[in-house]
């Protein structure tokens, strides 16, 4: 496997990724049609994003997407192929946009997690800062906020 920076033309598997990996938790198919723009990738988004893309060989597996939001640093994305999680490309992504967040000069960045996710995130060392909450139909849903440390942070505190 390797991560890659994606380009606009591929804007349209990537979504298709996106779509597969909200689909994996078993929300209902009305959920997702709600949360269309949310899942839908466009090649402005990520030519204007840190976009990257976990390939092996000519597929795409994963992506990720770091989004500069005035001073602060989001990672927006982190999408993996329902076949492919278990195997190490979401780790290989996170770290990826550790060190890309870094090499730009931010010691963290936040994600804002479906809560299926929030394991993973605290795996890889992210700390819970808050929840936001949001309402879907009559349902609360509350989303972790998690803080992420950078490589920029970690070489700084060695």
């Amino acid at each position: 496997m390797n991560i890659t920076p994606a380009y606009p033309h591929e804007a349209e598997t990537l979504t298709e990724i996106a779509f597969a990996a909200k689909r994996h938790w078993g929300y209902p198919e009305h959920w997702i049609a709600h949360w269309h723009p949310l899942l839908t990738m466009t090649p402005t988004m990520i030519g204007t994003n840190d976009t990257f893309a976990a390939r092996a060989g000519e597929r795409i597996i994963g992506f990720g997407a770091l989004k500069l939001d005035r001073e602060s640093l989001t990672l927006c994305d982190l999408w993996v192929l329902p076949l492919d999680m278990g195997r190490g490309v979401g780790r290989a992504l996170f770290r990826y946009a550790q060190q890309r967040a870094g090499a730009r000069g931010y010691s963290t960045f936040e994600v804002e997690s479906d809560p299926h996710a929030a394991g993973f995130y605290e795996r890889m060392g992210a700390e819970y800062l808050r929840s936001h909450t949001t309402w879907l139909e009559d349902k609360l849903r509350e989303l972790p906020v998690f803080l992420c440390r950078t490589s920029y942070a970690l070489d700084r505190n060695a």
